[in-house]
């Protein structure tokens, strides 16, 4: 544990899904975005925060972006 905590708006619960359902619960890839902002920095302050809140980027699909540029456009470069 290293004292910090987000959620980025997803569920908390544990095996309380049994009971009640998931929902359609997300994979938390937003969440991990925020974990991992958190973790990379030694202090947080306002303006760090502020920043992993602006952060727009889905790290999670660029794989997939990609992927689908690669495709639609053979052997063109989109780095």
């Amino acid at each position: 544990m290293d004292g910090r905590l987000w959620t980025a708006n997803a569920r908390t619960l544990g095996d309380e899904f049994a009971v009640i359902g998931d929902g359609g619960l997300a994979l938390g890839a937003r969440a991990q975005q925020i974990r991992d902002g958190l973790r990379s920095l030694p202090q947080i302050d306002e303006k760090d925060l502020f920043a992993i809140q602006l952060d727009d980027r889905a790290l999670f699909l660029s794989r997939w972006h990609d992927l689908l540029l690669q495709n639609v456009i053979p052997g063109a470069d989109f780095a």
